[in-house]
């Protein structure tokens, strides 16, 4: 064999790239194992996230949030993982707050958002080993970090609530009087446009998303009840709200704001509480469950037209009572509520009340001789006298007190709300001159009722008159429970836009009627012997007195005009309706 040369050898470059292919063989191996590994890491981790979520969204639909964990680590066993994986289940609540980052509206200490303090969200942790092949046989599995992942999931049930009169019929002339005082312009509804205002049930959402669009505001609901707004534009935010579901209420809503004009504007603070919601941007209503209650209509008219606690002048209206007296409106005035008239939220920050009321008349008595005459008192020929009349009523309230969602919201969601009406005041007789003031502090009390002049003649013999009937007719704190139609055993049924549902009543309906019945009549006759008043009250005049004077008031007590007027306004009388106009029980969503 013959051999070659050293120097050629040296030169030969044949199979010089096999040290390098067994040396990068080596590396490549390595890097498709880290590559293909990795890729399986990641998709273990999306696995991993997902069965986390749906465990969150799982134990947020818990009945009770406490079974949370239990939740969570029952469907982590069903999907193929040990319960273990499960690190760590936190309790908490959701802060529905734009001004918040998104990843810190879940808290646990309560202090952002304190509310009820229910629990209403669930943080879970979980953890697993990620398998991995080529990389664990080149002893390079340390590179592949284990598998974590964390979901939040929230549930909040929420519902509507409202109390008001639950007026069932109105006297319309007394209401286009009513409303065109309040607003300045001639109103003129029918009968029929009415009874549609009356038993509307619009969606709030919607609403609230037209009102803003009216006025250009871009903010949170929070900024949008915190305007003044002209009324016409809240009633044609009404108006777009119900377009889709009821066309008639829609055209006589429209109808309605182009005759207020744009001249009467209304403050809306205190007038809506927006639970969770108030500090989301307005818009989108469709993705805001808390706002799918409704309102009525006509309350809210009524309601806005009195915020504020404004005085209402209204000494345009009056009303005879035939054969009797002449009744003429001399003011009202309402305080600011301590709560809202509209509310929608959960169960324990979801409250509303009326507002204490005033409303001042004057009874022209035509003929107090006639009167007198059945005391056994020849009087003739004594001109008709002006009796004071107040009626006062407190505020009524009702508070959510628990919201029960079953396996089948539509027919076994329940709705709990204790309330209570407010206590009714009838005084006759002259009243503190600071009677219609709004910034008032204190309710009218009996001892600032003094006697009035039923008959005054030439300064010699005088009659007097002082009536107080006070606190009367409050009903007790009930707890009402409000079922879905067609469900039993509630005191009312829940509502949803367009459907009103049904209310539930406090108190008494007829309560001022019951309360001239028990009138406390105090007559007095003086007479001024040598310039001087000689006054005395005595049992035998108390009786034909109260059955004389009884009978002009008790008119009043039936006449449309003290109860039709009430109505008008949205006041209770003695006694409050309570509606829940919508429940949603909360689906649980990642947050």
């Amino acid at each position: 064999m013959k051999s070659r040369p050293f120097s050629r050898i040296v030169r030969d470059d044949r199979g010089v790239t096999a040290p390098v292919v067994a040396v990068l063989g080596a590396v490549l191996l390595g890097a498709s194992g880290v590559a293909l590994d990795t890729g399986l890491y990641f998709s273990q981790n999306s696995n991993l996230q997902s069965v986390t979520e749906a465990a969150a969204l799982s134990a947020a639909a818990a009945p009770n949030i406490a079974d949370a964990e239990t939740r969570a680590r029952n469907f982590f066993v069903r999907n193929g993982y040990p319960a273990s994986a499960v690190t760590s289940v936190t309790l908490g609540r959701y802060c529905a707050d734009k001004d918040m980052a998104s990843t810190a509206r879940f808290v646990t200490n309560f202090a952002a958002c304190p509310g009820n303090g229910l629990r209403t969200a669930v943080r879970v942790h979980a953890t697993a080993q990620s398998k991995s092949y080529l990389t664990s046989a080149l002893g390079g599995g340390s590179l592949i970090p284990q598998l974590a992942s964390t979901a939040t999931a929230a549930r909040i049930d929420e519902a509507g609530l409202e109390i008001n009169t639950g007026i069932l019929a109105l006297n319309p002339g007394l209401v286009n009087s009513l409303l065109s005082l309040l607003v300045g312009h001639n109103i003129a509804l029918s009968n029929a446009q009415y009874q549609l205002l009356l038993a509307s049930n619009i969606d709030a959402g919607l609403m609230f998303d037209a009102l803003a669009v009216r006025v250009g505001e871009t903010g949170s609901y929070a900024n949008l009840v915190g305007r003044t707004v002209s009324v016409a534009d809240l009633v044609s935010a009404c108006a777009t709200a119900a377009a889709a579901d009821n066309a008639p209420l829609s055209i006589v809503l429209m109808a309605l704001a182009a005759q207020m004009g744009s001249g009467a504007q209304v403050p809306l603070p205190g007038l809506f509480d927006l639970g969770v919601w108030e500090k989301m941007p307005v818009g989108n209503s469709n993705e805001k469950p808390g706002l799918r209650a409704g309102i009525n209509t006509y309350q809210l008219i009524t309601y806005a037209l009195q915020s504020g606690g404004r005085a209402a002048n209204l000494s345009g209206l009056s009303i005879g009572v035939t054969g009797v007296a002449a009744v003429r409106v001399a003011g009202l005035v309402n305080s600011v509520p301590s709560r809202a008239r509209f509310a929608f939220g959960p169960q324990g920050e979801t409250s509303v009340s009326t507002a204490a009321v005033r409303l001042l008349l004057k009874v022209q008595i035509l003929d107090p001789g006639a009167l007198l005459g059945g005391l056994g008192l020849p009087v003739t020929g004594s001109p008709a006298v002006d009796l004071p009349l107040l009626i006062q009523v407190a505020e009524g309230t009702a508070d959510i007190t628990g919201i029960r969602c079953g396996q089948e919201a539509a027919t076994d969601t329940q709705v709990s709300v204790a309330a209570q009406s407010g206590l009714l005041d009838v005084f006759l007789g002259n009243m503190p001159a600071d009677v219609l003031s709004a910034v008032r502090p204190n309710v009218v009390t009996a001892s600032e009722i003094q006697p009035v002049d039923l008959v005054n003649l030439l300064g010699l013999v005088r009659v007097q008159l002082r009536v107080t009937a006070g606190h009367v007719a409050q009903s007790p704190p009930t707890t009402l429970t409000f079922v879905q139609p067609g469900g039993g055993g509630g005191a009312g049924f829940i509502g949803r836009p367009p459907y009103g549902g049904t209310a539930a009543t406090l108190g008494n309906k007829v309560a001022l009627a019951d309360t001239l019945r028990t009138l406390q009549i105090q007559p007095t006759i003086c007479l001024n012997i040598i310039l001087v008043f000689t006054c005395v009250t005595t049992g035998a005049l108390v009786n034909n007195v109260a059955s004389l004077v009884a009978a002009p008031i008790t008119a009043l007590g039936v006449d449309p005009l003290v109860n039709s007027l009430l109505a008008a306004l949205g006041l209770q009388l003695g006694y409050a309706n309570v509606w829940v106009t919508g429940a949603r029980c909360g689906v649980p969503v990642l947050v």
